[in-house]
């Protein structure tokens, strides 16, 4: 976690699932987008057939799908996934449609002399259990968070059952702030989009974080849509 001598530069998101995260991933990257910033990355969506939940896919922020997961029976066809199984649950992992989806998503870029964008800014939704089966897609992360000039927006899953090592590395992180539960959620919203523009103007967002999290009270009328009016990017 980061303290007062470290720069935080790494925002997760937590909480048990349905709470939100991945619609405060969505509404975050709209934000950033538009006060001008580049984000790379992808978001986890659920796939559904006749009300029913069969599977997962990625999509990147640029709109391409890939196949995550499907469950585990012979009515839904996982292609690439019959090799090797990686279950989780009642799903199948198809490995090789999640790396060609989301590896290229991962990947650094050079930007142009004069670019006013110094920071590269990585949305990942998520880093769980069924992406960690893949090595390349561990690499890739662990590369983006030891970067000095990267800054990665995350959700990770909560503590249960045997742990996820690139998750604990992530959450233990010394430049990692970690938002657990709704009201946090809500809280992150505003203060992600501050410490990215602090971090882009190359300045240290962790006292904007300090001064901002306990002062930012939200009532239960309060809805995410009606969060980050007023904010200001440099």
């Amino acid at each position: 976690m980061a303290s007062a001598k470290t720069a935080a530069r790494h925002f997760l998101l937590t909480g048990v699932p349905g709470v939100g995260k991945t619609t405060l991933m969505v509404k975050v990257h709209k934000e950033l987008v538009k006060q001008g910033f580049h984000c790379s990355g992808f978001i986890t969506e659920e796939v559904r057939v006749s009300g029913r939940r069969i599977g997962f896919d990625v999509v990147t922020m640029d709109g391409v799908h890939g196949q995550l997961a499907r469950v585990s029976d012979s009515s839904v066809s996982v292609p690439g996934a019959r090799q090797r199984e990686y279950k989780v649950g009642q799903y199948t992992v198809n490995l090789s449609s999640f790396e060609q989806t989301a590896l290229p998503t991962l990947q650094l870029l050079i930007h142009p002399e004069g670019s006013k964008q110094r920071k590269q800014i990585f949305l990942v939704d998520e880093i769980g259990k069924m992406e960690s089966f893949s090595k390349n897609f561990i690499k890739a992360v662990q590369k983006l968070i030891s970067h000095p000039d990267v800054v990665v927006i995350a959700t990770i899953p909560v503590p249960k059952g045997k742990p996820i090592p690139i998750v604990e590395e992530l959450r233990n992180g010394v430049h990692s702030v970690v938002f657990e539960e709704i009201f946090e959620l809500l809280r992150a919203q505003l203060l992600v989009k501050q410490a990215v523009t602090m971090l882009r103007c190359n300045k240290t967002p962790q006292k904007v974080l300090k001064r901002n999290y306990n002062c930012l009270k939200f009532k239960k009328s309060k809805t995410p849509q009606k969060l980050g009016v007023g904010l200001k990017f440099c």
